[in-house]
């Protein structure tokens, strides 16, 4: 079993796959000719067996080479999305198949043309990490043909969750650590932005009194004035700080790293 993806990474994965979702849903609705929207749903973190044993049958999955890395990725895409693009670009409504059935060697080859153009958008969404050359190697439906890495390989499941005209499902992309290890611990090549937030405190109150606030209600928090804040980076805490003014802008002052 190779090392983990910790939580800076999976959150750099979060950062980029949000980039590709936009990009993706743009693709989407010109290539179709129909609304389209794809959003980042979930990031989590599973060994590539779990991955493999969680496909729902019948499936499309495709192996994603990404050079230079010397291995691929895996995207898996479900069936009612898969049906749905097939069917809009064979002339039809867009329509999601009410009764799943298994893809004929024409769909495949229909959807290995799709996908090519799917990963098209992926070096523009990776740009600040590596220049990437993505390629479909194959596309299957039998999971067990994919079954490329050991089962307990750490791999990152990033979730995309897809609306197709009135049609519904998922991509679900497939990291396995092996894949990215070089590119986790590596600096990015622009001075890209990060968030920056603090938490000046928090409180509890009722389903009534949340109902009845109105403007110029004072809420009391669990904090003091001149306490610690907590700063966080990109949704991950690190500062504890003090508040205070600065050219006339409320500010923070660096007290601690976490």
């Amino acid at each position: 079993m190779g090392d983990n993806f910790n939580d800076n990474q999976l959150l750099l994965l979060r950062n980029i796959f949000s980039s590709y979702c936009v990009l993706l849903s743009e693709f989407l609705s010109e290539h179709l000719g129909v609304s389209a929207k794809v959003e980042l749903e979930e990031e989590e973190q599973r060994t590539f067996g779990e991955f493999i044993d969680s496909v729902s049958s019948p499936a499309i999955l495709s192996i994603i080479e990404m050079r230079p890395l010397k291995e691929p990725i895996v995207f898996e895409m479900s069936a009612g999305i898969a049906y749905c693009i097939i069917d809009r670009i064979s002339g039809g409504f867009g329509v999601e198949m009410q009764k799943m059935k298994g893809f004929t060697e024409i769909e495949q080859s229909l959807l290995f043309g799709v996908v090519n153009k799917m990963i098209e958008f992926i070096p523009e969404a990776w740009e600040d990490i590596e220049d990437f050359s993505p390629k479909v190697d194959m596309v299957e439906t039998d999971p067990e043909l994919v079954r490329i890495f050991k089962n307990d390989e750490p791999s990152a499941l990033i979730r995309l969750s897809v609306k197709i005209k009135n049609a519904e499902g998922y991509i679900l992309v497939c990291i396995p650590y092996v894949a990215v290890e070089t590119l986790m611990n590596k600096p990015t090549k622009t001075n890209s932005v990060s968030v920056l937030s603090v938490d000046v405190g928090k409180t509890t109150i009722s389903e009534k009194d949340f109902e009845e606030l109105k403007i110029g209600d004072v809420i009391p928090l669990d904090s003091y004035i001149g306490s610690e804040m907590t700063v966080f980076v990109d949704g991950v805490s690190k500062f504890c700080a003090e508040s205070g003014v600065s050219n006339g802008k409320n500010a923070v002052r660096i007290t601690k790293i976490l």
